[in-house]
């Protein structure tokens, strides 16, 4: 469980997603990006695009900008942290904002995409708190959603 402090000094419980969550999710959205550069690609064949600057922005702006796009726009979930129920939230007990989801994303490209996921697997898994280098310096973490949450998750006894 991680321990959110709001700003109102209310401390809210949330599961911390797990290492097993996160790969499964990352590779649900391996797989969405592979389908839709399999579809780009077929586009591009089709409307003779090959060697062009056009196909090289059409294939490479959105897998590269996939993640953030995903985060801001599904309210910090990408189609695999959707599938995996998980979701990015803020430290402070707030939704994060695109200034934390651009964090998160720019080091991703390093601790993710350069090192194969070694790096951010080996930070979530020593860091008390389930959080890769992007979380840490984002101030976010990467928490369970609850399908359906029950009335006793809500009330403190």
């Amino acid at each position: 469980m991680l321990r959110i402090e709001t700003a109102q000094n209310v401390g809210i419980d949330q599961p911390v997603a797990s290492a097993t969550q996160r790969i499964f999710g990352g590779l649900l959205d391996g797989l969405v990006i592979l389908v839709y550069l399999i579809v780009a690609l077929f586009v591009a064949g089709g409307l003779d695009l090959f060697g062009s600057f056009a196909l090289l922005s059409l294939l490479g702006l959105p897998i590269l900008l996939y993640h953030l796009i995903c985060e801001i726009v599904f309210d910090g979930q990408s189609f695999g942290k959707m599938a995996a129920k998980t979701r990015v939230v803020s430290m402070d007990g707030g939704q994060a904002t695109v200034g934390q989801y651009a964090i998160r994303w720019l080091l991703r490209l390093v601790e993710v995409t350069l090192t194969s996921g070694s790096l951010a697997l080996w930070t979530i898994v020593l860091n008390g708190r389930g959080q890769r280098l992007g979380d840490i310096a984002a101030g976010t973490a990467v928490v369970r959603v609850d399908a359906d949450p029950k009335l006793a998750d809500t009330l403190t006894v």
